[in-house]
């Protein structure tokens, strides 16, 4: 596994080759819901960024838009699906075990007392 099989890992798969798409399903399936406030907030975008990426989620049925009574207002609550949390999940994974192996590469060739040791 190399630098290459991470990159792959991204631009094998549309909805998570843009970081913040990503960041947004992990907030949600972390949190289970949010708000477009909150998730512009807690990525430090635009909440018009936001709705872009919500809505190319929602079409890919990643996540659900619920409308709910707060207070005099209606506000809406984003959720994941199943899907969206297994699909989330599932590309994590996949980045950590590459992330794994290039690290443990990385590491069997640190240097001791100036020379490079493979271990």
């Amino acid at each position: 596994m190399n630098l290459y099989d991470i990159l792959s890992i991204f631009r094998e798969n549309e909805t998570f080759s843009s970081p913040t798409r990503l960041l947004l399903m992990i907030y949600i399936v972390g949190r289970r819901r949010g708000t477009v406030t909150e998730l512009a907030n807690a990525l430090g975008v635009a909440p018009s960024t936001v709705e872009a990426h919500l809505k190319k989620l929602e079409e890919q049925g990643f996540l659900r838009k619920r409308k709910v009574l707060d207070g005099a207002r209606v506000a809406v609550i984003i959720e994941p699906t199943e899907e969206g949390k297994a699909e989330t999940l599932l590309f994590l994974r996949r980045l950590r075990v590459a992330i794994d192996e290039v690290y443990q590469g990385l590491e069997a060739r640190t240097r001791v007392e100036g020379h490079l040791v493979d271990r």
